[in-house]
């Protein structure tokens, strides 16, 4: 919107196309904000009367969202975001990679045996790190570091760590 002339008729032409958008899909819409990138406009602060725009700031409507309860019943699952390797260390008696992502569902503790997917192989975890790297147990929703007890060959997107196969 910065770089139009008519920025309260482009957010009202944008407006009625994401409105159609939505109910085409069967969305239900919560506001729609204008924001302006050049000056910052409504996103941390409101500014009040741009295109006639009288709403919350992006960020307020951020805050407000309501926030999904984790349910701790469901298996782990950790998507695997980074892996952090030490090529300089022959100590691999821990694995000696870190494995960065989100506890998507269930928790994490150590001396939890894993299966890490595709690959099918088993593991368990000799740490739990916290972004300070403090030893902690971590549920759904929160962003640890997974150090195993052994080597594992695993990247970005490769890895999904689930709880074990259950035995029949």
């Amino acid at each position: 919107l910065d770089a139009i002339d008519d920025a309260a008729l482009a957010f009202e032409r944008i407006s009625t196309a994401l409105n159609a958008f939505a109910e085409a899909a069967g969305v239900k819409v919560a506001a729609i904000v204008p924001i302006s990138a050049l000056k910052g406009w409504n996103v941390a602060t409101r500014h009040a009367d741009w295109v006639g725009y009288e709403g919350p700031s992006l960020l307020e409507l951020l805050e407000d969202l309501p926030v999904t309860a984790q349910d701790e019943a469901v298996p782990f699952a950790f998507p695997v975001q980074w892996v952090e390797k030490f090529s300089a260390s022959a100590d691999t008696s821990q694995g000696r990679r870190v494995f960065w992502g989100r506890v998507a569902s269930g928790h994490v503790e150590p001396g939890q045996r894993v299966t890490v997917l595709p690959s099918n192989q088993t593991a368990t975890v000799a740490q739990v790190l916290s972004h300070t790297r403090q030893p902690t147990t971590v549920h759904a929703g929160h962003r640890p570091r997974l150090v195993l007890h052994r080597a594992l060959d695993r990247s970005r997107g490769h890895g999904r760590l689930a709880p074990p196969p259950c035995d029949p």
